[in-house]
């Protein structure tokens, strides 16, 4: 039951994150952009699906959902304001720290 009530409680929270951040474009976070051999390290990150996407070529960026949007860090820390472009391995090691 208490597994349920976090689930949910991340689903909610994250939604309303998703749905007020100007970072979400089509399915995509435009904030975070990965290095291309992401794909093989993160099951999150997918090729560039945004539309007229200015980042470097051949890069990747996080699929979102509801639960990725909860732990987002840009929403918890406004002091974030440049994209960040980071290596598989550190996007790894990053992910682990949070």
């Amino acid at each position: 039951m208490l597994l349920l009530e976090i689930m949910s409680s991340a689903t909610f929270f994250g939604n309303i994150k998703k749905t007020n951040c100007e970072y979400v474009k089509e399915g995509q976070c435009s904030f975070f952009f990965l290095k291309k051999e992401a794909k093989n390290k993160l099951p999150i990150a997918t090729d560039c699906r945004i539309t007229d996407c200015k980042d470097i070529p051949g890069h990747c960026h996080l699929e979102l959902s509801n639960v990725t949007c909860t732990f987002c860090p840009v929403w918890r820390n406004s002091k974030l304001t440049d994209p960040t472009i980071l290596s598989a391995d550190e996007d790894t090691k990053q992910l682990q720290e949070e």
